[in-house]
């Protein structure tokens, strides 16, 4: 096993962790992200925090949680302080630090779970959608599958970062 796949595998098994501990989806993958690769953060536990929220876009059905908490963690990990420095755009080069990753991350989460959206993946992990905001369907949901389902989305988005973020000796890739 390369370190890339060893760390890799640490990262899931992180995550499944965080989501065996009743971290939502959007936190286990922030939290299996960050805490293999960003584990000394002082700012962990704040944004894990601020993920709470997030998983299908407050559950509405929206923005899916493991989506969203990758998204942060690329934001994390390629920050820049520009509060000395003007954000812009280098028009040579037409890409903004983190931006190259994290769209290139969207790009092959949809296309392998068919969307970005919590009610477009529900299809693809339970068999059909639900309507997150009507309790009934809430439930529905769950006991159709939804805790492995959601667990393995999570899993996927851990591994499409470790994928993009890393060289095949397990080193961060700077942007």
């Amino acid at each position: 096993m390369t370190r890339k796949e060893e760390r890799t595998e640490s990262a899931v098994k992180k995550g499944y962790e965080a989501f065996a501990n009743s971290f939502n989806c959007c936190q286990s993958t922030l939290a299996g992200l960050m805490r293999e690769f960003l584990p000394d953060d002082p700012c962990m536990e704040g944004i894990l925090a601020c993920a709470v929220p997030l998983p299908g876009g407050a559950v509405r059905g929206e923005t899916c949680g493991a989506y969203s908490g990758a998204l942060m963690f690329f934001g994390r990990l390629y920050h820049q302080d520009n509060t000395t420095t003007p954000f812009k755009v280098d028009p040579r080069r037409l890409k903004v630090r983190g931006y190259g990753p994290a769209t290139e991350f969207g790009d092959r989460f949809v296309e392998k779970l068919g969307g970005s959206r919590c009610i477009e993946i529900h299809p693809t992990i339970v068999g059909k959608a639900y309507d997150l905001s009507n309790s009934k369907e809430m439930m529905q949901f769950y006991m159709g599958g939804a805790k492995d389902g959601c667990q393995k989305v999570v899993e996927t988005g851990i591994r499409l970062v470790c994928d993009l973020i890393m060289d095949d000796d397990g080193n961060i890739i700077g942007r």
